[in-house]
């Protein structure tokens, strides 16, 4: 990811995809969409719900300063999300930048042959000197805000396009097309040395990929270790290679002609609700079947002391600190129930990724997305 960063920096319009990375756009943020996708990636990115990461610890010495490893975790995440994106949008920017530019060309050359000759030279190319080679610029300056006119101008097969970088930029996409077609197309253009760069993609997500399922695999090969159910269980690669011929086995879908289709309901059906139960079911078996003074207390015997936080100590709050908190905690709770809802009566309409997909899918895909639901 370090070189792709370092490679994309020297890519013209890598610093416009940054700039566009880190302009918020106020309007967008009113938008339940974009909130889904952060909790989705906080998710995904910190494995809530997984349990990797309470398998991982279990590894941990008793008294290993968790209060810390928790901090440097969460700080990791943030900044290797800011990073990645940061190489992606380097990416981004740069094809934004080859499209745009390849329009502008596009146009030049049939303005410039337009001027050179033909019955509507005058009307087009008045005020312009026909002896100046038109350049990007002096078509920006001069000629960008009159393309309306010129449609009506030109003949069939002559026809001017509509040039806009921010509409390049805009049209980000995501998922599987993300990593298959920006980055694949962003890296034929970059000469000579694209061999040698798509080779070093395509090892980066290998090694990502692998690195992934190697945290999700081990929850489950420990927790079926632990249980102990049958003495064959006993041996972990009995246990890992079951793990691991499942996991082929569904993953056999993803592959087929029908696997992105595949892909987008499992990622909209059957990964982010079931997680959000996880956790909220968690945090409810921590904070009031264990306690949550008892949960303050094991850490103290772990690390020392208690850490900071002022819902684990014993404290008087006033009615509006309960009331203002009951509050926050119904307005990120009610969204889910109120979703299920409106979508159930349609009254949020068609804002699924599934659904947006392909408009006439089978009949199939209904009732599959039904049972994933």
């Amino acid at each position: 990811m370090l070189s792709f960063f370092v490679r994309g920096l020297k890519l013209k319009g890598s610093l416009t995809g940054i700039t566009y990375l880190f302009t918020p756009e106020m309007k967008t943020l009113l938008q339940f969409q974009p909130w889904f996708d952060a909790a989705s990636q906080v998710f995904f990115s910190l494995g809530i719900g997984f349990g990797s990461l309470p398998t991982f610890a279990s590894y941990s010495p008793k008294h290993n300063n968790i209060y810390r490893d928790a901090i440097l975790v969460g700080c990791a995440n943030v900044i290797a999300a800011i990073f990645g994106s940061a190489v992606t949008f380097c990416i981004v920017g740069f094809k934004a930048t080859v499209t745009y530019e390849r329009c502008l060309d596009h146009n030049i050359d049939l303005l410039e042959g337009i001027c050179s000759n033909g019955s509507l030279s005058g009307a087009i190319c008045h005020g312009h000197n026909v002896s100046v080679p038109i350049t990007r610029q002096i078509f920006e300056q001069e000629f960008m805000d009159r393309i309306p006119e010129f449609e009506n101008l030109t003949l069939p097969d002559q026809t001017f396009r509509y040039c806009n970088l921010q509409d390049d930029l805009n049209e980000v996409v995501e998922g599987p097309g993300l990593v298959f077609m920006v980055y694949t197309q962003a890296i034929n253009e970059f000469g000579p040395s694209a061999p040698f760069w798509s080779v070093v993609f395509f090892l980066m997500l290998l090694s990502m990929g692998i690195g992934a399922l190697l945290g999700t695999l081990e929850c489950g090969i420990s927790a079926l270790y632990d249980l102990s159910l049958s003495p064959w269980l006993k041996n972990r690669w009995v246990i890992c290679g079951m793990l691991c011929a499942t996991c082929c086995c569904i993953g056999l879908l993803f592959v087929q002609e029908s696997g992105y289709y595949w892909f987008v309901l499992f990622d909209s059906f059957l990964v982010f609700y079931p997680l959000v139960l996880i956790a909220f079911l968690q945090c409810i078996a921590v904070a009031w079947v264990f306690g949550v003074n008892r949960f303050a207390d094991e850490i103290q015997w772990m690390i020392g002391f208690r850490p900071n936080i002022a819902h684990m100590q014993d404290a008087t709050y006033s009615w509006f600190a309960i009331l203002a908190c009951t509050v926050l905690v119904l307005c990120c709770i009610l969204w889910i129930p109120g979703v299920a809802l409106g979508r159930k009566l349609g009254l949020l309409g068609h804002f699924c990724a599934a659904e947006k997909l392909i408009e006439d899918r089978p009949t199939w895909a209904d009732s599959t997305s039904t049972i994933l639901d």
